[in-house]
């Protein structure tokens, strides 16, 4: 009772005992599952695919974000340090300067010295 290919050699005597109607059902049967099959590897290959785009988009836009934070910050530090000049050249007094622009004294006298 446990002979290999018994089990298929029952699944095929099942199939020939059946009518027309029956055997009519068991291959609509059989295409769905194809079919069905078919749709769940397409689905996967599409998920697949979704989550890659969304990861790219997500990283371009993370990106983006992050150079434009870099791109602030640096603009930011450029025109303090150019505001510190400019009260150089005014004449003002060093300490002034670093309360004003939150620099170290000898950051400014560090432009001072350039």
């Amino acid at each position: 009772a446990s002979a290999p290919g018994l089990r298929e050699a029952r699944t095929k005597l099942a199939i020939a005992r059946m009518n027309r109607d029956e055997h009519a059902a068991y291959r609509r049967y059989l295409d769905d599952r194809v079919i069905l099959q078919d749709q769940l590897v397409t689905a996967r290959g599409e998920g697949r695919l979704e989550g890659k785009a969304e990861g790219i988009a997500e990283g371009r836009a993370e990106g983006r974000a992050e150079g434009m934070a870099e791109g602030i910050t640096k603009g930011r530090a450029e025109g303090i340090i150019q505001t510190a000049r400019n009260m150089l050249g005014l004449g003002m007094e060093i300490e002034t300067i670093a309360r004003a622009t939150g620099l170290e004294v000898s950051q400014i006298e560090a432009l001072r010295d350039a």
